[in-house]
Formats: C-alpha cells, sequence, structure tokens
C-alpha cells in the first residue's frame, strides 16, 4: 500500500514538475520541437517498417565488420609486439655474447703481455 502511494506521489510530482518547467518559453520550444521529432519518427516506421528494419540491419552489419576489422587489427599488433620483444630479446643476447668475446679478447691479451 505504501509502495502506491511513493509511486503515485512520483508520478504527481514529476508531472508538476513537468508543467512548471513549461512556464519558460525556451524550454516550450525545445519540447515542442522535440515532439515533432519523435512524431516524425513514429510516423516513419509506422509508415514504413521494411525500411527501417533494413536501416537497422545495415548498421548493425556495419558495426559486426567494424569491429571485426578491430578485432584483426588487434591481432595484427599483438603479434607485432611478439616479434618485436623477440627481436629485442635476440638482440640482448647477441649484445651479451658480444661483451663476452670482448672481454675474453681482452683477458688474453692482457695475460699475454704479462
Amino acid at each position: 500500500m505504501a509502495a502506491g502511494k511513493f509511486i503515485k506521489g512520483m508520478v504527481y510530482g514529476a508531472l508538476i514538475g513537468g508543467a512548471l518547467t513549461l512556464l519558460d518559453q525556451q524550454t516550450r520550444k525545445e519540447v515542442l520541437i522535440k515532439g515533432k521529432e519523435v512524431g516524425q519518427n513514429v510516423k516513419g516506421i509506422v509508415t514504413n517498417p521494411k525500411e527501417k528494419l533494413k536501416r537497422v540491419q545495415e548498421k548493425i552489419l556495419f558495426f559486426r565488420d567494424t569491429i571485426q576489422d578491430m578485432n584483426d587489427d588487434l591481432q595484427f599488433i599483438m603479434k607485432q609486439a611478439a616479434e618485436i620483444k623477440e627481436l629485442g630479446e635476440d638482440t640482448v643476447k647477441i649484445i651479451e655474447e658480444t661483451k663476452e668475446v670482448f672481454q675474453k679478447e681482452k683477458t688474453e691479451s692482457e695475460n699475454q703481455r704479462h
């Protein structure tokens, strides 16, 4: 019972608040413009539902294709990143091996002098 009163109070409050906002001329104009837009959209859907359905299907296909393209791009980027990481590890290994060779040569050279 209390929930019913609460809902009723909310509806009355919304109606009163809506009515008060319509006292402003600019708000009335905006509500009228938006109301006409909604009316035109509803009329378009009612008079030509197949065309609206076709447009929705086209948008769905477009978004599906876009998501697939993004997924493909992401997989490509991840593959490239893995290759770059591998090259970096290989480069570090080569540098360490080169360092060891130079240190070994330096040590041998120093041993020969003494």
